[in-house]
């Protein structure tokens, strides 16, 4: 059956296996542009046993494909399961797909995406879905089929949230490696954000179990630095002032204070050599041996102009 626009050009086509026309898994019916030759939308029953909407199509790929559970008797899909979204490389294969369970492509936990390597076989390459332990996983670097028949992801960042109040993906856990094969681990940072993206706390430990705590950042809404614990040199740090400027210098001011209850004003102009480390410019600053049950701590302080 055929319906066809004013100029004469093939508007839809709909194809039945019975004489009067009644819906079941053998229909389809096709949607043209105006100039009745370009595929629009295609309607049909697939071998997985649910009903496809597909659209948006990019040659003979569809992106966007909408999936149902049924068909009624005038013709309209009904039981909406999940929408598709997906991305082609340019020989066909595809590339990227993305799961919904809404029509407006709202992402919400029940969202999944997959993205194909254009290697060989086109193999996934990652994996963004949410889990039981309510957290959002980034799942990368896969095996081939191991022999419990499973392939495995060797990489999996795990994030708080599909996207905060600024638009982004924010990861709760960022293990860093010195090497391809993260074999030597430099630090694992785990974090957790305020609603609008802005960090909130950062902890940082020297080992990937989380045993050794090597210094704790909070911050303020504004994504300012509050406070600084530093775990290897037992003390507190609270600014009333930090700027980190585009060159990567540093303007601290504040307080610091040991665990024993010592405290001194900390106010140097600086650029960062690692986690506790600084080239200073000018400034004030308090250089601290410890000797435990052995020694007081001894203070030196430094004036640099």
């Amino acid at each position: 059956m055929y319906t066809f626009y004013t100029t004469g050009k093939l508007n839809t086509k709909e194809v039945f296996d019975n004489i009067v026309g009644t819906f079941n898994i053998k229909y389809k019916k096709y949607k043209y542009a105006a100039d009745g030759l370009t595929l629009t939308e295609e309607i049909s029953y697939g071998t997985d046993s649910k009903w496809h909407k597909r659209s948006n199509f990019s040659g003979i790929q569809a992106q966007r494909d909408e999936v149902y559970s049924d068909i009624d008797s005038s013709g309209n899909l009904t039981g909406f399961i999940e929408v598709n979204l997906m991305a082609f490389y340019s020989d066909g294969k595809l590339q990227v797909k993305e799961i919904f369970d809404n029509l407006l492509g709202t992402k919400n936990t029940n969202y999944k995406k997959y993205t194909y390597d254009d290697a060989a076989g086109y193999p996934l390459k990652e994996e963004i879905s949410y889990w039981t332990d309510s957290k959002w996983h980034k799942k990368s670097s896969f095996t081939a089929t191991l022999g419990d028949g499973m392939i495995h992801a060797e990489r999996d960042e795990v994030y708080s949230d599909i996207v905060l109040g600024d638009g982004m993906i924010h990861a709760e856990r960022d293990e860093v490696y010195s090497d391809i094969n993260l074999t030597t681990l430099i630090e694992v940072n785990v974090m957790t954000f305020y609603s609008t993206g802005k960090m909130k706390t950062k902890s940082i430990y020297s080992d990937v179990a989380g045993a050794h705590l090597v210094v704790t950042y909070t911050y303020n809404s504004d994504g300012s630095l509050a406070t600084k614990t530093d775990y290897i040199s037992n003390r507190l740090t609270i600014y009333v002032l930090y700027i980190e400027y585009p060159n990567g210098l540093k303007r601290i001011q504040g307080l610091e204070t040991d665990f024993d209850g010592v405290s001194n004003p900390l106010a140097f102009d600086g650029y960062q050599m690692g986690l506790n480390f600084y080239t200073l410019v000018s400034g004030d600053i308090y250089f601290r041996t410890t000797s435990p049950a052995t020694k007081t701590n001894a203070k030196l302080h430094v004036t640099i102009n």
